[in-house]
């Protein structure tokens, strides 16, 4: 599965769909690779899977962390001393544990931006993420945002084309397809076609599982056009349709700093909000 899974995400690599060539080795990580019976076999198929993490975690999306460089050196070490064919299988079997929380933390990493409308290496950084891991040895994942209040428009028969071929997808009932398109949208600064193109993902019935992602797309489309309360609503529908609520307090809490600067007379207002939805939250206003 590992090999299979590293062999799909170099090619998707070079196509720059870095989205979906991490979610091929978060599967193929996710598996119990080292039961294969050849594990050699196994250890150069995450040599490989080491340069695309390497390249992904360079791009501008990925902050860098301490958790990801020493993970991605170590490694790097462990290969160097196996290609010199000394034997740290044993090793690598042992450091592989963290090189499958990296990839994992990335894949959500990359969620947590798509259903944002930003995709993994098609922004300049404007929003990206950090991973590493807290004194229990847990991942960890924050969050940073330098999204302007609105972003340059594509061009228009660009979004004419994407529209057309959301209604396609839709039709076809491929969701994940159409939910790219409308995020894409999005990114390029069509807020309006977005939101109704995820109204209507939001309509279908078939859909009702992935209505906490559409929601919080919703809500971000609502952000970048400056309507901070509204998008702070949006956050909050997704979080009750399941939307996990770390995502959904920083949604709320970024959401609420750019309103309190928008306007700064209703500091408290947003303060009262931000503190009843999430008494326990460590982030201030």
């Amino acid at each position: 599965m590992l090999i299979e899974q590293v062999n799909t995400a170099k090619e998707l690599t070079q196509s720059e769909s870095y989205n979906q060539a991490v979610a091929a080795l978060e599967e193929g990580y996710a598996s119990d690779f080292w039961a294969s019976k050849d594990p050699t076999a196994t250890a150069i198929a995450m040599l490989q899977s080491l340069e695309l993490l390497r390249k992904i975690t360079n791009l501008p999306e990925v902050a860098s962390s301490p958790f990801t460089e020493n993970t991605i050196s170590t490694m790097q070490q462990l290969f160097e001393d196996f290609v010199a064919e000394k034997d740290v299988i044993g090793d690598l079997v042992a450091a592989s544990k963290d090189l499958r929380l990296l990839v994992l933390g990335l894949d959500r990493g990359a969620s947590v931006l798509a259903e944002r409308g930003c995709l993994l290496g098609k922004t300049q950084g404007e929003v990206s993420f950090a991973l590493n891991l807290n004194e229990e040895g847990q991942l960890t994942m924050q969050l940073f945002s330098q999204m302007p209040e609105t972003a340059e428009r594509g061009d228009e028969a660009d979004a004419e084309t994407l529209q057309t071929k959301f209604l396609e997808n839709l039709n076809q009932n491929d969701y994940q397809a159409a939910y790219n398109l409308a995020a894409k949208l999005c990114t390029q600064g069509y807020y309006a076609e977005s939101l109704n193109c995820l109204q209507k993902l939001l309509s279908e019935p078939q859909n009702t599982k992935e209505s906490s992602s559409i929601l919080t797309l919703m809500g971000a489309n609502h952000f970048y056009r400056a309507s901070y309360e509204t998008a702070i609503q949006f956050y909050l529908k997704a979080q009750e349709a399941g939307e996990s609520t770390e995502r959904a307090e920083f949604n709320v809490w970024e959401a609420s700093q750019a309103a309190i600067e928008q306007d700064p007379t209703r500091k408290e207002h947003f303060e009262a909000l931000y503190a009843y939805y999430f008494p326990e939250a460590s982030r201030q206003l």
